[in-house]
């Protein structure tokens, strides 16, 4: 059979387009990954940042830097627990959003230790807790 069907012909195109615009996502994600290596980053037609923050002052430490460089703020949602800002990028938005740590935590406190890699872009991390001993 030399022809898709119908279905899959849609199909195709559709994963065609999404190739095209994570391709257009390059050139930000070099610049978001240049200014914070560590940051969390993954691509749909956007450039979507994680990053872990205990304050606002930090949010405003990286809008900074970001706008030091040329990436300046476009518009932000203005949800208290959970605010998003995005950002004019080369060519696509940059989506900021801070994933916010607590400073009161009850029981156990726990983080993610990297106990190893299977494959580079793979690392293993273990999720570690130490209970709090009572007073």
């Amino acid at each position: 059979m030399s022809e898709y069907p119908e279905e899959v012909k849609e199909s195709i195109q559709k994963l065609e387009a999404q190739i095209n615009d994570a391709k257009n996502t390059a050139e930000d994600v070099v610049v978001v990954k240049n200014l914070f290596p560590e940051m969390f980053v993954w691509v749909d037609k956007d450039v979507n940042c994680y990053f872990t923050a205990k304050s606002m002052n930090e949010v405003k430490s990286i809008l900074k830097t970001f706008a030091k460089a040329g990436v300046m703020l476009d518009h932000f949602n203005t949800n208290e627990s959970s605010p998003v800002w995005y950002l004019k990028g080369n060519k696509t938005t940059i989506r900021l959003q801070p994933n916010w740590l607590s400073e009161k935590t009850e029981g156990a406190t726990c983080r993610l230790v990297k106990i190893g890699e299977e494959v580079i872009t793979y690392p293993k991390y273990k999720l570690i807790c130490d209970k709090e001993e009572e007073l």
